[in-house]
């Protein structure tokens, strides 16, 4: 499976540039927003080891561009960017058996499209599109437990259409397609395809009650076991003034085609999420929810499957007009299946920021990650300092 990234980039933007989101009627909101990022990364344990830490400088030069067009019956945002990096270990003594980071040095593509249509009153049509060319495992699962820094392709689309039958029910049907494409040929290729029906009834306007069933399959290239999965949830959605809420909880069950035997839980989740809107005052995004990991490829050391209990903050604040601060963290205990190996890994930063311009704004980060687990050889710990430099300005039209 080899995914052609240039071929496809061309395409995507050739659509771009004949849709609408360039040129429209008046009345239309129009966002068109040149972007540049570039930041500086000093940690010592590049290669989360636990035993030979290994301390590299991280160089992003991140051009992109933000587009967006909204109006009555159309909404689309599109959102690029060219992710240059570069490693640099010279002042760290390589070990005999150690490679230098800079082999890693690579350009990366992070693509993300949103479009929504109301074709009528009750029939509400859309796609949202995800495509990645990156190093980081993070992207690929939100689950993921993997160190690597293998280079892949990630691709996932997702076409979907909601009908309201008055103003109680709505039926959701989506159709989700995720690719994962990696550079080596030693790592193991996979497909995921996944149907998605949403049943949701409407107390008011503020409050829904979600009864969501999902079938997937999981098709792997080399000699990973494939798997269908059924999951069924109940999920509760109640927005307020300044937040929105929602509860799920339900059902996961795996079925393998090998004689390994299948994996089954109960799955649930909560998030509290603050009103996008809301200029001032602190922000807050919380999370926590218990799932399978997604990808479980055999051809990777230590990535199988295990059933993660995940945490997540995030928290802004503005002191002034000018300066804001804030806090990133996350916690996840890794269970693995038909294994003793169990893993508690979290990251937690700090940050503070200062706003030269409305499209300026410099960023200070300071992290520690840790991974604790029963099994030696997968522990570690890494520090880390993050410089950033953000510019973003907008020259679209209202």
């Amino acid at each position: 499976m080899h995914f052609n990234c240039k071929s496809y980039l061309l395409f995507v933007f050739a659509g771009i540039l004949m849709s609408p989101v360039l040129s429209g009627p008046a009345s239309a909101e129009v966002i068109l927003k040149p972007l540049l990022t570039t930041s500086v990364r000093l940690e010592d344990n590049y290669f989360l080891s636990e035993d030979n830490k290994h301390q590299v400088m991280t160089y992003l030069v991140q051009p992109g561009i933000d587009l967006g067009y909204k109006e009555a019956n159309t909404l689309a945002n599109f959102h690029y960017t060219l992710d240059n990096f570069f490693y640099d270990d010279e002042k760290t003594d390589l070990g005999p058996n150690q490679r230098s980071a800079d082999e890693d040095n690579f350009t990366g593509h992070s693509l993300n499209f949103n479009g929504r249509y109301r074709a009528f009153k009750r029939l509400l049509t859309g796609v949202d599109e995800d495509f990645m060319v990156t190093r980081d495992p993070a992207q690929s699962d939100r689950f993921n437990n993997s160190i690597s820094r293998e280079k892949y392709t990630m691709n996932r689309i997702v076409p979907m259409l909601f009908y309201d039958f008055g103003y109680k029910f709505t039926l959701g049907v989506r159709y989700r397609n995720t690719l994962f494409d990696y550079s080596n040929n030693d790592m193991e290729d996979s497909v995921n395809n996944a149907g998605i029906v949403d049943f949701i009834y409407n107390f008011n306007r503020t409050l829904a009650l979600d009864a969501e069933y999902q079938y997937s399959q999981m098709d792997y290239d080399l000699g990973t076991p494939d798997y269908t999965a059924d999951q069924f949830k109940l999920i509760l959605k109640k927005t307020f003034r300044l937040i929105t809420v929602d509860i799920g909880a339900g059902y996961n069950r795996r079925s393998f085609d090998s004689t390994g035997g299948d994996i089954d839980d109960i799955v649930y989740h909560v998030n509290v999420i603050t009103a996008p809107d809301l200029l001032s005052g602190p922000r807050l995004n919380f999370s926590y929810d218990t799932n399978y990991n997604d990808i479980g490829n055999t051809i990777e050391v230590g990535q199988s499957y295990y059933l993660a209990h995940r945490f997540d903050l995030e928290l802004v604040y503005d002191l002034s007009k000018s300066f804001f601060t804030g806090i990133d963290a996350y916690y996840q205990i890794s269970d693995y299946v038909n294994d003793t190996r169990k893993d508690k890994t979290y990251d937690m930063s700090a940050n503070i920021g200062y706003m030269f311009a409305r499209w300026l704004k410099a960023t200070l980060t300071g992290g520690y990650a840790n991974r604790d687990s029963n099994i030696p050889g997968y522990n570690y710990d890494d520090t880390y300092f993050v410089l950033t430099l953000n510019a973003a300005h907008d020259f679209g039209k209202k």
